[in-house]
């Protein structure tokens, strides 16, 4: 009997963990009348849907009129074509919900005429498991974990030895530690009292199981995950520039990406005619170009984001800064709350080491899922 409330108490742990997992509802375009013509390119669903990021499971949802309206599921040929002729699917009730159950492309179109011609038409892109991308990933299928994750040498004996120090705990307080880590890890962090009174378990045993995990997490994260990014400023080659509209400013684009400790922006722009200078805020508010923190010309720019907290650029050339061009980056701490995903946390947090504050959070995510998973499973 005792074993088999163990079994159900995991199970429940299971349950309470993949919940912070949970598939979202994503309104398209971010607001309530996106499904429209759009004013400009820079304003089309499609620089929206770039800027995001689409999980299978995740859900479309459209807000329109659906007396004037509609919203068609197409092939990627009518897409192009804006036939409307033959759409997969076609939705008219003005509160459209479209779940995304696979990886790869989706094509939209507006059922309206003339509005698909005019640029009322999305593609949404849901990569796949092993596709790279910021956003968490579903965890690996039992395709991918059917070998082991660890290669049988001396570090994996190491892991192994440690792992059976972790589970001579009580498999509840193993999971009510990940399940904290995790929440740390998501937009929906929880205090460490919130686990312990869902849980049932004391918050010192927690603590106590979360500092037997912590040596062993960077085992459970692939290392393509720990990589710092490259982020193109403005995603594109010539972003550089006056911007032709508010819409079109590098701080819209900043607003929609997601700035981790570690990660380099890189500029890509003439070096002869334009240059990069990193100011302080009151510099940046002023367009002052004589006292940068730093000056960049080589056309090829990259700068290295070291630390939390607010950058600031601006363009070396006279007049552009006062036109527009001019960039302000955030790079949140630990204990920052934003939409991406935040690092593990910090040892005044737990008062126990924590977790490097890099871009694995997504794989740990997943490797963590499998692990419960496979702890709840083994007590069958």
């Amino acid at each position: 009997m005792a074993a088999v409330a163990r079994s159900l108490n995991s199970l429940v742990l299971l349950f309470l963990f993949l919940s912070f997992t949970d598939a979202k509802d994503i309104l398209v375009g971010g607001k309530q009348d996106a499904w429209k013509i759009p004013s400009s390119e820079s304003d089309s669903l499609n620089k929206w849907a770039e800027n995001s990021r689409f999980r299978i499971g995740d859900s479309l949802v459209w807000k329109y009129d659906g007396g004037k309206d509609s919203v068609l599921q197409v092939k990627k040929e009518d897409y192009t074509s804006c036939n409307t002729s033959n759409p997969i699917a076609e939705y008219k009730d003005g509160n459209t919900k479209v779940k995304l159950e696979k990886s790869g492309p989706y094509y939209f179109i507006s059922g309206a005429k003339g509005h698909c011609e005019q640029g009322q038409k999305l593609i949404v892109v849901v990569l796949s498991q092993r596709g790279r991308y910021t956003g968490i990933s579903p965890a690996p299928s039992p395709a991918e974990i059917e070998a082991p994750a660890i290669a049988p040498t001396s570090s994996a004996a190491a892991f192994k030895a440690g792992l059976l120090v972790t589970l001579g705990r009580s498999p509840i307080s193993i999971a009510a530690a990940v399940i904290y880590i995790i929440t740390q890890l998501s937009d929906d962090k929880k205090l460490l009292k919130d686990i312990s009174l869902a849980t049932g378990v004391a918050e010192g045993t927690i603590r106590n199981s979360y500092k037997d995990l912590h040596p062993h997490a960077s085992k459970l994260v692939p290392s393509c995950f720990t990589d710092a990014k490259d982020i193109l400023v403005g995603g594109k080659q010539d972003a550089w520039k006056i911007p032709s509209s508010e819409s079109d400013s590098l701080n819209k684009w900043a607003e929609n990406s997601r700035f981790r400790i570690g990660d380099s922006l890189v500029w890509k722009y003439d070096g002869g005619k334009d240059s990069v200078l990193q100011v302080n805020k009151e510099d940046y508010t002023s367009c002052n170009t004589s006292n940068p923190i730093a000056e960049y010309k080589d056309g090829n720019t990259k700068v290295k984001l070291e630390k939390s907290g607010p950058y600031y650029f601006i363009s070396g050339a006279k007049g552009h800064c006062e036109q527009g061009q001019k960039l302000i980056v955030v790079v949140l701490s630990q204990r920052g709350r934003y939409t991406g995903i935040s690092p593990a946390p910090s040892p005044a947090e737990i008062e126990a080491p924590a977790i490097a504050p890099t871009s694995s959070a997504a794989a740990f995510k997943a490797g963590l899922l499998v692990t419960l998973g496979s702890l709840v499973l083994g007590f069958f």
